[in-house]
């Protein structure tokens, strides 16, 4: 299963490579239209595999749809719009967090909802 999950991220990172090169675009490009460090992408063609806030900006460096490199690597698509995923994107990691916990909230609130109800 490991093995499996390595060889869907390889196509992944191998076709970001393909695109970044078919667009021209250096690594050093890359990671300024990306507002990342050049290492963050240089990581990634090796094989590391980004979080899911550096795989958004990656993907906006080559003019990727966001969740694009998930969906190469045979991840699950996204269920939120790519409009609402993409300003999450850009939250700091504490409005991340209270963000998550509201929804968190929401969620256990729709649970106690059903229960009741059923």
């Amino acid at each position: 299963m490991a093995d499996e999950m390595r060889r869907r991220r390889d196509a992944a990172r191998h076709a970001f490579t393909a695109r970044r090169g078919d667009l021209g675009l250096t690594q050093e490009q890359v990671a300024h239209r990306g507002e990342i460090v050049v290492r963050t992408v240089q990581n990634f063609e090796k094989g590391k595999w980004p979080n899911a806030r550096t795989r958004a900006r990656l993907e906006r460096a080559v003019a990727w749809p966001l969740g694009e490199i998930a969906r190469l690597a045979g991840g699950p698509a996204p269920s939120l719009p790519a409009e609402l995923l993409e300003q999450a994107s850009q939250l700091s990691p504490a409005a991340r967090q209270r963000l998550k916990e509201y929804l968190e909230s929401l969620d256990e609130d729709d649970h106690h909802q059903s229960a009741a109800a059923g």
